[in-house]
């Protein structure tokens, strides 16, 4: 089965000591780069019912064989690596939860020890939304900060994970990654754009999301109270 670069199928019958045709347990099918494995599933379907109903009393028909994608095959493998990553995201989420409840603490201290200041910008005509625009402002410059210095060293560490892992291998003993349980020699290292934005984004506005309640806080000081602060 030969599956072209626009996903059409051809198909030889091949012959083994003058026998047609030669009889087979299992058949590998590898599409082009990027072809989808329902697309690789369908096509190698039709290829072999093509076959069949050239060879109606010599080979099981398409209902009897399984025609299965090396995600299928390799199950509970997937399974593994998706809870992996399933896990991966419950921890970022805490950890976001974690950061957005430090940043409130923190602004809520700066808020009250700012008290005075914020009852002079009121004083002088600042608005609530002003006030409150200059402590989420912050908060949005620090999750940009953040999130630029965390995507440089999460794609320098990524980029070089391989290095990293031979490193702690010859160095520490440490041996993370196992070809023999993953059927991968080398761990990959290739960066989602779309996933790696999702993530960028998530922080940004947790650290903005932390902010708020202060910020609420700060816009609806009363000014005179705010002025007679000790």
């Amino acid at each position: 089965v030969v599956i072209g670069p626009d996903g059409t199928a051809s198909f030889d019958t091949p012959t083994v000591s003058g026998r047609s045709p030669a009889r087979v347990t299992t058949v590998l099918v590898r599409g082009k780069e990027g072809v989808p494995l329902e697309r690789i599933r369908a096509v190698a379907t039709e290829a072999y019912e093509v076959f069949a109903r050239r060879h109606p009393n010599d080979v099981p028909q398409a209902g009897q064989i399984q025609i299965q994608t090396w995600r299928d095959k390799k199950q509970a493998l997937v399974a593994a690596v998706e809870k992996e990553t399933i896990m991966v995201v419950l921890i970022m989420s805490i950890v976001f939860v974690a950061v957005s409840f430090l940043i409130l603490a923190i602004f809520w201290a700066i808020v009250r020890e700012k008290t005075r200041d914020i009852g002079i910008l009121r004083a002088i005509g600042a608005s609530r939304a002003g006030v409150s625009s200059l402590w989420l402002g912050y908060a949005l410059v620090i999750g940009l900060i953040g999130a630029g210095a965390g995507v440089g060293v999460a794609h320098i560490v990524v980029w070089n994970i391989n290095d990293i892992h031979d490193w702690l291998g010859m160095t520490l003993g440490i041996s993370v990654w196992s070809p023999e349980i993953y059927y991968i020699s080398k761990i990959p290292n290739e960066v989602d754009p779309r996933k790696a934005g999702i993530v960028v984004l998530a922080g940004i506005s947790f650290a903005v999301c932390g902010a708020l309640i202060p910020a609420i806080r700060a816009a609806y000081m009363d000014p005179v109270k705010a002025l007679r602060f000790e």
